[in-house]
């Protein structure tokens, strides 16, 4: 990206800037869940959509109208040139990260059932993990029939996470000032 030139330094920022105390651990399950989540909303909350806006742009975005084009318009217009594209870029990296986790998953998700018979908390889950993590240890074709369906899942469930935001974000930046008084 153009603010971090190197892994190193974008942890740094996580370290000394953020103040995050795991941004080096690794982790899985619901704590790499957590993490991402919070990495999410920084890279989105943070995006700016452009360094400066100048003189000629505001010109430009007030064009030629029958009608008077008020700043309002004009804002509009500023926004839908410069920051609709870069927001949906943003999005669909978050959705990546998101689809990357969850395909992820699998192997730890896993070890966690087969974690659960003879714990302490054996009585909170389903008697069906035991069972289930048994056939998937010792059929790598059920193992591998539940993984492929788990990832197309996940597929579909990006493709349709991508199309909801792709209409929010249409949706917003065509109307800003209706999802600005939320």
């Amino acid at each position: 990206s153009a603010d971090f030139s190197s892994l190193e330094e974008y942890l740094e920022y996580f370290r000394d800037d953020l103040r995050c105390t795991v941004y080096d651990y690794k982790l899985n399950g619901g704590a790499q869940f957590r993490r991402l989540m919070w990495e999410s909303e920084i890279f989105v909350r943070y995006a700016e959509i452009c360094d400066e806006v100048n003189k000629r742009d505001i010109v430009q975005a007030r064009g030629v109208a029958i009608t008077t084009v008020g700043w309002r318009d004009v804002v509009v217009k500023i926004l839908a040139k410069e920051a609709h594209l870069k927001m949906k870029a943003r999005v669909r990296y978050v959705a990546e990260r998101l689809r990357w986790f969850f395909k992820e998953q699998k192997e730890a998700v896993i070890e966690f059932m087969d974690s659960v018979k003879g714990s302490a908390d054996e009585k909170m889950y389903s008697v069906l993990f035991t069972k289930h993590v048994e056939q998937l240890k010792q059929d790598p074709m059920v193992k591998e029939v539940v993984f492929e369906t788990f990832d197309k899942v996940v597929d579909r469930q990006y493709e349709e996470f991508m199309a909801l935001f792709e209409n929010t974000l249409c949706a917003t930046f065509n109307n800003p000032w209706l999802f600005m008084k939320r």
